[in-house]
């Protein structure tokens, strides 16, 4: 999965998750991301350190016979007001995109009947 749709689909989540009392971090999790354990938990930092969530509360490096790996461990997470306004933006361009694709599809028909 592209980092940046990673990206959209945790703050996506957390946002829905607003009305909930405790956060179920599964469904934002690397098997449903289909992403590696090390990606999700790079992620998860980059969008703590950039101010779009918070509550992590540390990484751990687990180091076993089969994998080694990054864990985080979310205490009440929860995304932030700079993560909301990611979210509307990134939503409003998608729009904007698939407005042009379509104008763009239009002009093209309308140039091939002239």
């Amino acid at each position: 999965m592209d980092n940046f749709k990673a990206i959209y689909m945790i703050l996506d989540g957390l946002e829905k998750a607003m009305d909930s009392i405790e956060v179920d971090v599964d469904f934002i999790s690397p098997e449903k991301l289909d992403i590696s354990q090390n990606r999700w938990a790079n992620i998860m930092v980059m969008l703590a350190d950039s101010g779009y969530i918070k509550g992590i509360s540390g990484m751990k490096i687990l180091i076993n016979k089969v994998d080694m790996h990054r864990e985080i461990f979310p205490e009440d997470l929860q995304i932030t007001l700079k993560g909301l306004e990611y979210l509307k933006e990134n939503n409003q361009m998608q729009k904007i995109g698939v407005a042009l694709k379509t104008a763009v599809g239009f002009v093209s028909s309308v140039a091939g009947v002239i």
